[in-house]
């Protein structure tokens, strides 16, 4: 199992660091399309912990922002450009947890039983998850932070380290069309799916 060792970092009271404070972070660059051949947009990763959150980064590449409207949020996130991260308690996958934050700040979070069977009206424990997506130069960033405390309620915490997918939808054209998807790890799976154990790595607090 792929492992990304996340570093300690100051108890600052605030819920997002400044940009100085990830500098400690092990930057992860490691991202691939899975099914298909071509080289990805690049996508950078970072992860930083104390005693009360996991702090999370991305900073993502894209030349062509793709936004859809819906009168439902969630929906809107699942054919937009975006980036995820999903955790497990173990392989069984029986639920797993799936958050969808796209470059709009809007979010997708749900829980889900293998295989694919998904509960949208779930919501991640209230206060246990705040973030914020920004537009640069390149495409955007989303940085938020997990309370320790929500990761142990759903019993994903655990002796340190927590099973996650790291992923990417990049949307080129339109709305909802001509997704091409970007992964951390590499699922053995011949077509394109996240929501099966061999698509996951492991957080470790260091």
């Amino acid at each position: 199992m792929k492992t990304y060792e996340v570093k300690p970092c100051a108890n600052a009271p605030e819920k997002h660091l400044r940009l100085a404070a990830w500098e400690p972070a092990y930057l992860l660059t490691d991202f691939s399309y899975p099914w298909r051949a071509e080289v990805p947009p690049k996508t950078e990763f970072r992860a930083l912990h104390n005693d009360t959150y996991l702090y999370f980064r991305f900073e993502v590449w894209d030349d062509q922002l793709i936004a859809a409207e819906h009168e439902q949020v969630k929906q809107a996130v699942v054919e937009s450009d975006r980036v995820e991260l999903f955790f497990r308690k173990d392989k069984q996958m029986n639920p797993y947890y799936c958050l969808e934050m796209d470059w709009k700040g809007r979010l997708l979070d749900n829980q889900a039983q293998y295989h694919r069977i998904m509960d949208y009206q779930w919501q991640w424990p209230a206060n246990g998850l705040t973030f914020q997506s920004r537009l640069t130069a390149k495409g955007y960033t989303v940085e938020g932070s997990l309370t320790k405390t929500s990761l142990r309620q759903l019993g994903l915490l655990r002796e340190g380290k927590i099973e996650t997918g790291i992923f990417r939808g990049e949307y080129q054209d339109s709305p909802g069309k001509q997704v091409k998807w970007i992964s951390w790890v590499r699922p053995d799976s011949p077509q394109a799916d996240f929501h099966i154990p061999s698509a996951f790595g492991l957080l470790k607090f260091i």
